[in-house]
């Protein structure tokens, strides 16, 4: 199913639902307003170690990836018809 937005956060090094992103922005808004960009939308002005930046689409070549701080699934996986020639995740390589 195509899905728009987000698919997870990137924060520090690892994948994040939604929830625990939530959860990660009002402890950084909270903890160190510092570290808030000035502009959310230019991803390119901020670090995702300071700051949780979007993942958009699916993860080429991925696998199932979870929730770095609750474990949840992601749905982050590629689905595919085995028959596409032009396949590129890592099941078909």
């Amino acid at each position: 199913m195509a899905q728009y937005g987000p698919i997870a956060y990137m924060y520090q090094a690892d994948f994040h639902c939604t929830s625990c992103h939530d959860s990660i922005v009002s402890a950084i808004q909270r903890d160190a307003p510092d570290k808030v960009p000035a502009d959310l939308y230019d991803e390119y002005t901020f670090d995702s170690d300071d700051y949780p930046k979007a993942v958009l689409g699916t993860l080429e070549g991925s696998r199932l990836e979870h929730c770095g701080t609750c474990g949840a699934a992601l749905d982050t996986y590629i689905y595919h018809d085995a028959g596409d020639d032009d396949c590129e995740c890592d099941d078909c390589r």
